[in-house]
């Protein structure tokens, strides 16, 4: 079984839905249960730190040098880029490939992979990362980039 609870400023601990409260209702009065408490996630911030990614990858697209390889031009892929951003903001696991060589892979950000509090952290390092290797040829503080990104928000639907 799955709830969503909140606390009260009671201390008591309430359903968040009507479902969660169904979902309460079937347990016994008088029994022991043990639960995992989870702090559920900011979808609202996942949509920040996305629409900071796109529009760095956007600036990022329009002023980075093309690269070749093999007599073609390689086309630049957004989630290559925010597996980059993450890892270099310092959120990645160490493996090796066949070969023995050390391959950083980035960490998943999915809710259950990854609690708001560390997510936050990755938003601020993301920034810091952003404004170092994709806007380093800007003034652009961390501040105003995050009035940017508000900015954007704030147009949309």
């Amino acid at each position: 079984m799955k709830a969503f609870i909140i606390k009260s400023p009671t201390g008591a601990l309430l359903p968040a839905t009507s479902v969660d409260a169904e979902q309460i209702a079937k347990l016994k009065n008088g029994e022991i249960y043990e639960i995992y408490l989870k702090k559920k996630r900011s979808n609202p911030y996942l949509r920040r730190w996305m629409k900071l990614l796109h529009y760095a990858y956007d600036i990022w697209c329009e002023t980075r040098e093309p690269v070749i390889h093999k007599g073609e031009v390689v086309q630049p892929n957004f989630d290559r880029f925010r597996e980059d951003i993450i890892i270099t903001a310092g959120f990645y696991e160490c493996t090796f490939n066949i070969n023995g060589e050390l391959r950083l892979i980035a960490k998943s950000i999915s809710f259950d992979k990854m609690e708001q509090d560390e997510f936050e952290k990755l938003y601020d390092a993301s920034i810091s990362v952003i404004l170092s290797k994709v806007m380093n040829n800007t003034k652009m503080s961390p501040v105003d980039l995050k009035i940017a990104i508000d900015n954007i928000l704030s147009y949309e639907p």
